[in-house]
């Protein structure tokens, strides 16, 4: 352990203080490693330390940025925080589908909190969210952790989350025997048993902690065993402001719950009065593991281009002659990917010998933000600048690389691809109409090359009459033929860039409706192998069904292994 140091991420939210220092790497017991950031407050000096425990599955994707600035939040108030994926997600060892989850993710909630104390800190506090409250506060009734206070925001037992999340699964397809479905996450028949078991209503009678704040939403029922569970004199209720806004809505549409954040921080920073002692860090900035056929790989935690863009490079102990695949983050989600496919697929194609980097652009996932830039900002015209920028970082070498993204990453993989030597671009259901790349609008910017949104008239038509305007622009399209999407493949055609389209049908469509470009050039370029498109009824958009990310995902593998492998 050494003094905290190394790998600072400046946060949008912690402008205002900039000697707070946000750690990212690995720590735990080898076989369980575990990924998470060790935000510490200036001087690196604490009392106290706090573990956020996060929600699972999609829940965990909406809840990220939130947990981000409750960790910066409580810096501001000289309380480190460890906040980590569990056992089998996000970039922690281990996968989604092995065996007994549960136990796992309890277990990490325990490890979590040993590394915590390792930083040197005298009382540990905690918070978790949804099924993360649950987890945390079996781990505390286990006494496996001994919390000074806890804080469960809008805590759920693992029926009412699995019954929650089947009710939104997008798939038609059935599960497997005794699985439930949910949006972009599947969990085994073994998994359900146990997650069934899950809820802090039933925990027998014991200590959870000195101190608990209980945040319920107020628009649900609050479970009667739940009630009487958390009865006692040291329990506070609350109202989980803002919880549907945050958790209910697609991603791109969640709002972080202010009111409920600042309460929670307010409730854990009460109390700590003991001296600040000088931390040590636990964290380690890359780990090797082992793919199941036996394997070995490192990955690392990098920092691409000036602004540093956060990364994870997987790299092979013996790397085949190929270019270095890069994974984009999608919209303002991390690097993980949905359903963590981009953390599967960089370690299956490792495990191939191919050397793998993820990564979140500005303004999105762990990456900061430029000056003015707000979080989460779609097609964000920094990212024109981003991601050029960072493929000359040495992590990519000097062979042109390759690229891979979904719907607003597949969009920056060929704007950069317009100006940058890449090899093979692998866009799935990339939207290159996207209205928010307008020129007139606030992200419009005229190095946009592959965009190709609506004119401004036929803007304004969309806007007074949404379907009559839209079908105007499509028809406009066909004689105005450089407007149409495939216009953005032949200029990158002719750069020398493979180019490879993984769609939906709905998705494809808007390659091959300009009749003068599929009669004069599509069917040459996919005979001459420049372009290869491949759609399937099994690919949705977002990838949040199973037999989505799978057919994707297995139709990239093959091709990059006939192709480099």
């Amino acid at each position: 352990m050494t003094p905290v140091e190394a790998l600072t991420q400046p946060s949008p939210h912690a402008r205002s203080s900039p000697a707070i220092t946000d750690t990212a790497g690995w720590f735990g017991l080898s076989g369980r490693e575990l990924f998470g950031w060790l935000c510490s407050p200036a001087g690196a000096t604490a009392a106290t330390g706090a573990l956020l425990c996060p929600p699972l599955g999609e829940e965990e994707h909406n809840a990220h940025e939130t947990f981000r600035i409750l960790a910066h939040r409580l810096a501001n108030r000289g309380i480190v925080s460890l906040r980590f994926d569990y056992h089998g997600i996000g970039d922690s060892t281990g996968r989604w589908d092995d065996p007994n989850r549960v136990d796992a993710w309890i277990q990490s909630v325990t490890d979590a909190a040993e590394v915590l104390r390792s930083t040197g800190v005298a009382h540990v506090v905690g918070v978790g969210m949804r099924l993360g409250a649950a987890l945390a506060a079996t781990a505390a009734w286990h006494g496996a952790v001994e919390f000074a206070a806890l804080a469960l925001w809008d805590p759920c037992s693992g029926k009412e989350m699995l019954r929650q999340g089947m009710a939104r699964r997008p798939s038609e397809v059935a599960p497997p025997m005794g699985a439930v479905d949910t949006p972009g996450y599947l969990y085994s028949a073994d998994t359900v048993i146990g997650m069934q078991s899950l809820d802090i209503g039933t925990l027998p009678t014991g200590p959870l902690a000195p101190r608990i704040l209980v945040l319920g939403r107020a628009e649900r029922p609050i479970p009667r065993t739940l009630t009487r569970r958390l009865s006692g004199p040291e329990v506070t209720w609350g109202v989980a402001h803002g919880q549907a806004e945050l958790l209910d809505v697609p991603m791109t549409d969640s709002i972080t719950p202010e009111q409920s954040l600042v309460e929670v921080a307010e409730f854990l920073a009460a109390g700590a009065a003991t001296p600040p002692v000088e931390l040590v860090n636990p964290m380690r900035q890359s780990l090797r593991q082992h793919t199941p056929s036996g394997s070995a790989f490192t990955e690392s935690v990098v920092s691409l281009g000036r602004i540093g863009l956060f990364g994870i490079l997987s790299k092979p102990e013996h790397a085949i002659n190929a270019p270095v695949v890069a994974l984009l983050n999608v919209a303002n989600d991390r690097h993980t990917g949905p359903g963590r496919c981009w953390v599967n697929a960089s370690r299956a194609w490792a495990d191939h010998g191919f050397t793998v980097v993820r990564m979140d652009q500005s303004g999105t996932g762990d990456s900061p933000c430029h000056p003015g830039q707000a979080f989460g900002t779609m097609y964000s015209r920094h990212w024109l600048y981003d991601l050029p920028e960072a493929l000359h970082s040495p992590v990519f070498g000097d062979t042109p690389p390759v690229l891979i993204g979904l719907c607003s990453g597949a969009y920056s993989a060929m704007e950069a691809t317009l100006v940058s030597r890449v090899d093979a671009v692998y866009a799935i259901n990339v939207i290159l109409h996207s209205k928010t790349t307008v020129r007139f609008g606030p992200e419009g910017d005229p190095r946009r090359l592959a965009a190709r949104p609506p004119t401004r008239p036929f803007l304004a038509l969309s806007r007074k009459w949404l379907r009559p305007g839209n079908l105007a622009w499509r028809i406009y399209r066909q004689l105005a033929f450089w407007h149409a999407p495939a216009s953005s493949l032949d200029r990158i055609i002719r750069r020398g860039t493979r180019v490879v389209l993984v769609m939906s049908r709905n998705d494809g469509r808007h390659f091959r409706e300009s009749a003068y470009w599929t009669l004069t050039h599509l069917w040459r370029w996919r005979r001459d192998g420049q372009l290869s498109l491949l759609v399937d009824d099994a690919v949705d958009h977002p990838l949040m069904t199973q037999e989505g990310q799978t057919w994707a995902m297995q139709s990239i593998e093959r091709d990059l292994l006939q192709q480099y492998g």
